[in-house]
């Protein structure tokens, strides 16, 4: 039996959500979407790649923890979640922050949003080293994964920006200080 490549765009039978997530339908609260397409226009991730990956991860979970340990909308590892100052998992805003930050790094890294997928599955080493050869078949199948919910996401006519009922209780946070002159 050959080995799946990242190249090979096949669409896999059945796929399991992390964390129990089995509803990909499930409503998107306001804020949780406010946060996501805040963060995906300020990284320049494309917001239905953002949604894929909220999606597929938790299915627009919050609280969501996956057996591994990873936590929140979308799943981040506790050493993840302290490199991009994630100090609170749950938080949706710092969730999302991090996440999409941590995609758009990969994005630069890797040069290739499939491999930028594989990365945030795995970590960015082997996607790097072997490129779209990769083929570890867990990998291959989120990958496919995600390109099938983002694939809906492209054929799905937007809904009308609704915010948050109350302001956004934090601001998007930027890496840079701000000078006082």
């Amino acid at each position: 039996m050959k080995t799946p490549t990242l190249i090979v765009g096949t669409i896999l039978i059945g796929t399991s959500f992390a964390c129990g997530a089995q509803n990909p339908q499930r409503e998107r609260p306001a804020e949780m979407v406010y946060y996501a397409n805040a963060y995906a226009d300020f990284y320049h991730v494309p917001r239905e790649i953002v949604y894929a990956v909220i999606t597929h991860e938790s299915g627009w979970n919050a609280t969501a923890i996956s057996n591994k340990g990873a936590r929140g909308l979308m799943q981040l590892m506790p050493a993840t979640a302290a490199h991009y100052r994630a100090a609170d998992p749950f938080n949706i805003s710092e969730n999302i922050g991090a996440g999409v930050h941590y995609l758009a790094d990969l994005i630069a890294q890797l040069g290739d949003w499939r491999l930028a997928i594989a990365g945030y599955y795995c970590g960015p080493t082997y996607p790097l080293e072997r490129g779209l050869a990769y083929a570890n078949r867990d990998v291959v199948e989120y990958v496919n994964a995600i390109q099938r919910i983002y694939t809906r996401e492209l054929s799905t006519p937007p809904k009308p920006e609704v915010l948050p009922a109350a302001p956004p209780s934090e601001p998007i946070q930027q890496d840079t200080q701000e000078v006082i002159p």
